[in-house]
Formats: C-alpha cells, sequence, structure tokens
C-alpha cells in the first residue's frame, strides 16, 4: 500500500464519526460498502476507488481549513 492511500485510510478511520461512508462512495461512484470494509475490516478494494477518493478528501479537508 502506497503512502497516500495510507494516509486516506488513516483520516477516514480517525474521522469515521463524522463521515457518511455511502456518500462518500455514491460520489465517487463505487460500490455499496466497499470504504467501509476496506478502512474497518481491511478488504483490498481496487486502486481506483483509492484514486477517486484522494482528491474527494483534499476537497473536503480543504474546506475546513
Amino acid at each position: 500500500m502506497n503512502e497516500n492511500n495510507l494516509m486516506i485510510k488513516k483520516w477516514l478511520s480517525e474521522n469515521e464519526q463524522f463521515i457518511n461512508y455511502r456518500s462518500l462512495e455514491r460520489e465517487i461512484n463505487s460500490p455499496r460498502g466497499i470504504i467501509q470494509k476496506w478502512v474497518k475490516y481491511d478488504f483490498r478494494i481496487p486502486q481506483k476507488w483509492i484514486n477517486k477518493l484522494y482528491p474527494l478528501i483534499k476537497k473536503i479537508t480543504s474546506k475546513v481549513q
């Protein structure tokens, strides 16, 4: 797993109480439950979903700062 993947997974797990995984999945058009499986159960997911999550999370965090 590369550094961006770890960073995304860590951010998602640290902020899971504030995040609706299903909303993120809809935003990136991924299958239902894939983000939760990846974060909570260490399920391997295709890199294309992680690549789509990165700009979305970057957008979310830039609006907070």
